[in-house]
């Protein structure tokens, strides 16, 4: 008889112990889905935020006017003056 009752704790025992190890392992297993989740936004959105910073960048650099020599050749020829300092 005695060893019924200590048969029944000891599955008793084993079922507690199935059911934290399940509840830790989704738990854990939830968390790694999370954090996965959250490096691959924090990498798409740090992307994105030196996208626009180089369009933008490049926004500085680039004119929007065309520029030839021809507009810079109405002051005339340049020549030398030689002048007298006496």
């Amino acid at each position: 008889m005695r060893e019924l009752k200590t048969t029944g704790s000891i599955l008793v025992e084993v079922l507690l112990t199935l059911l934290i190890f399940t509840s830790t392992s989704t738990y854990l297993l939830a968390t790694a889905i999370d954090s996965s989740l959250l490096l691959r936004m924090t990498l798409n959105k740090s992307t994105e935020h030196n996208d626009s910073l180089n369009s933008a960048r490049l926004a500085l650099t680039s004119d929007p006017i065309d520029q030839h020599w021809d507009d810079i050749a109405i002051f005339g020829e340049l020549s030398l003056l030689v002048t007298d300092s006496q």
